[in-house]
């Protein structure tokens, strides 16, 4: 069910629509997203700026309300009648001076006299609803005097700056009282405190105000009394921007928060809202134009002939797809299929003539071919295979493989095809045994193709040879090849091929063996007075004597004129006595039944010590020095 739900089993129609589709929403996705990031984020800057333009005025107000207040402070203080007041206390100054009209008229809440000694010459607060002067709290004048009278601090106050006092927002200037010509010495401060009026500063930006402590711990290392951080937070309904100051008096950080309704950014997300309908529209709009041009462009032609190709019969093609009216891609394409479809009925005649032709070759092969699947299942024959094994075609059918390839190679023959199915080497050529109808062993040569499909096994082909009589053959001049021809033993080349395999198989078995070199004594002499046919007979008495006085597994072998080699197998070093003993016997029992001239041999002998490093050449050569001085003694006794 998934796979026929699955994208790649879709019609080519529905395909196309669904990439439309998606290309459309990809779009809308995307353009929905750059629009919301852009606009918003440019509609954000634009109210951030706004904003910040209008706290900065703000904080130009209240600086400019410091200045005023200092200023009025300054001309206080440097007067002649406040200098004489802070020296003897006129009571005259107090009521000329310290009245209810003079607080109300200079905007003042709090206004206090300290000598140099931090005492209070005077202290007032002006309370404007009931018009009356009281004294102010004890905490706020401790306050004060605790900053005047600090040298690191006191010209913040001087310079003027904004605190909370009774939960209200005052300014505050301190400043040293001096005569009208700013001439001392100094007698005392002034201290002077303002309500904060924010109504003027509110009608005048549009903004909502308030001051408050921050709630974040500040520790004061600012060598002024303002900290100009500015921060602004941005929301949907409304915008919010904060300047700090220090409160020297209280030693916290003072917040300046504004707050106005957030039109731009209100306007930005509805000009957001009506773009992105007109995106939306439009990209309905562009999915409906491109998928009718597609479909009538390109997905109908393709399906008429999509149509027209499940009509034709692949074995008998009559008719060519109609080409559509369009000379586009389309119809180069049906000209295309045409074409191939004339090319694919050519081919199929030329395909059943090679047919014919192969079958006609492989029914008459003067080789025998076997075809079997991938599972070893044998499919076809020819009529030369069953001859080789002597059966009728008829005959031959009703067998199974077992029937007629030898049981030993039987299990070659599988691992081979189990090796070429697990995509490992197997060889291509090689020789089994097969059974003929009669029962004898048949030799064969058999040649395997793979036969693939799409790179993947899908059987063999097997090229099979009657090589019975060629192995016969081979046998026959490989035997000639190694043989002596007068005495029937092995000839040197012989030798040296069953000699090397003897030394491999002492090696692995660790048992050693003797090499007895032997040499027809007078040999010359004999063939120069008697002939070289008592000179033949003498060299097969001496092989009658070598064979029957050594084992049939050993092996004896004629290397030369008169010379012969033997290897006794696993012969113990111990046992050479005996082994001498037998071949001397074995000569005298010849020489007394023949009339002949006697037979006498010089033999040398060398023991291989299979633990040794020793070479076949270094054993032969130690028993030929061996023998020729043996020779040597034979000649010097006669």
């Amino acid at each position: 069910m998934m796979n026929q739900l699955s994208f790649s089993n879709l019609s080519i129609k529905r395909k196309v629509f669904t990439y439309i589709f998606l290309s459309t929403v990809l779009f809308l996705c995307g353009a929905i997203i750059f629009t919301r990031t852009v606009l918003t984020n440019q509609f954000k800057t634009l109210a951030q700026n706004q904003i910040e333009q209008k706290i900065e005025m703000v904080h130009k107000l209240l600086e400019s309300e410091i200045e005023r207040l200092v200023q009025i402070n300054a001309d206080w203080a440097a007067w002649d009648e406040t200098y004489h007041f802070i020296q003897n206390r006129n009571e005259e100054y107090k009521r000329n001076n310290l009245i209810p009209a003079s607080f109300a008229t200079l905007g003042l809440k709090i206004l206090i006299y300290f000598d140099l000694n931090k005492n209070i010459i005077y202290a007032g607060e002006y309370n404007p609803e009931k018009e009356l002067i009281i004294y102010p709290d004890t905490g706020i004048c401790q306050q004060i005097s605790n900053v005047l009278f600090n040298e690191g601090l006191r010209k913040h106050l001087i310079e003027g700056e904004m605190t909370i006092l009774s939960n209200e927002p005052l300014i505050v200037s301190a400043e040293s009282i001096l005569t009208s010509q700013h001439k001392g010495p100094v007698k005392g401060y002034l201290v002077m405190a303002r309500r904060l009026n924010l109504k003027p500063i509110m009608e005048l930006t549009g903004l909502t105000i308030n001051i408050d402590y921050d709630d974040d711990p500040f520790i004061c290392k600012l060598e002024t009394t303002q900290e100009h951080i500015l921060k602004t937070d941005i929301k949907n309904d409304s915008i919010t921007a904060s300047h700090k100051f220090y409160d020297v008096l209280n030693q916290r950080m003072l917040s300046v928060n504004v707050s106005e309704e957030n039109k731009i950014v209100r306007q930005g997300n509805r000009a957001s809202f009506y773009i992105l309908c007109a995106i939306i529209i439009f990209g309905f709009f562009i999915f409906l134009l491109l998928t009718i041009g597609l479909n009538n462009i390109i997905i109908k032609p393709l399906l008429g002939i999509s149509r027209q190709l499940k009509e034709i019969d692949l074995n008998n093609i009559e008719k060519d797809i109609v080409l559509p009216e369009a000379r586009d891609e389309i119809f180069n394409l049906a000209t295309d299929i045409n074409n191939m479809l004339n090319v694919i009925e050519k081919q199929k005649k030329e395909v059943f003539e090679s047919e014919e032709r192969y079958r006609d070759l492989v029914e008459n092969a003067e080789v025998g071919i076997l075809v079997d699947d991938i599972n070893g299942n044998v499919i076809y024959y020819n009529d030369k295979l069953a001859k080789i094994f002597g059966y009728t075609m008829d005959e031959f059918k009703k067998l199974k493989l077992q029937d007629y390839i030898h049981p030993d190679y039987l299990k070659i023959i599988r691992e081979y095809h189990r090796s070429r199915v697990r995509g490992e080497d197997a060889p291509s050529r090689y020789e089994i045994k097969g059974i003929s109808k009669d029962g004898k062993i048949i030799n064969l040569e058999v040649n395997t193709i793979i036969l693939k499909k799409d790179d993947k096994m899908v059987g063999t082909r097997n090229y099979i040879i009657d090589i019975t009589y060629r192995k016969k053959l081979e046998e026959k001049l490989t035997t000639q090849s190694i043989t002596d021809e007068l005495t029937g033993m092995l000839n040197r080349r012989g030798f040296k091929t069953f000699a090397e395999q003897q030394i491999e198989v002492a090696k692995k078995t660790k048992k050693g063996f003797y090499l007895f070199y032997c040499d027809i004594n007078n040999m010359k002499i004999l063939n120069d007075k008697y002939g070289h046919s008592t000179g033949d007979i003498m060299l097969k008495e001496t092989a009658h004597i070598l064979k029957s006085s050594f084992r049939k597994s050993d092996i004896i072998a004629r290397v030369g004129g008169d010379e012969f080699i033997v290897i006794a197998n696993e012969a113990q070093p111990e046992s050479i006595d005996v082994m001498l003993n037998r071949l001397k016997t074995n000569i005298e029992k010849i020489n007394e039944s023949n009339n002949h001239p006697a037979l006498s041999l010089s033999i040398g002998y060398a023991y291989f010590d299979p633990n040794d490093s020793k070479m076949l050449d270094d054993i032969i050569n130690i028993a030929d020095k061996m023998m020729y001085e043996e020779k040597q003694k034979f000649k010097d006794k006669r």
